[in-house]
């Protein structure tokens, strides 16, 4: 897993089999850019911070978000 400031594919999943899937089919086309998993509503924190936490949020946006729309706690679309 890579720093916030070196994120550059951020992997919103919520599913093991479907992380790993994902991570598999990256490295199997060989993409070594840095990819950061997050699970449920640790998205929305991991983007945006949190009031109490600000350390939490990103340094840098990332290059590319894939996209669960399906989380269990958020709603991918409200993401």
């Amino acid at each position: 897993m890579a720093n916030a400031h070196e994120v550059e594919i951020l992997l919103f999943e919520d599913n093991l089999s479907d992380i790993n899937l994902t991570l598999r089919a990256l490295k199997k086309r060989n993409l070594v850019n840095q990819v950061q998993v997050v699970k449920d509503a640790a998205a929305v924190e991991f983007l945006f911070g949190s009031d109490e936490k600000p350390e939490t949020r990103a340094f840098r946006p990332p290059e590319v978000i894939l996209l669960d729309l399906k989380l269990r706690e958020v709603d991918g679309l409200k993401v």
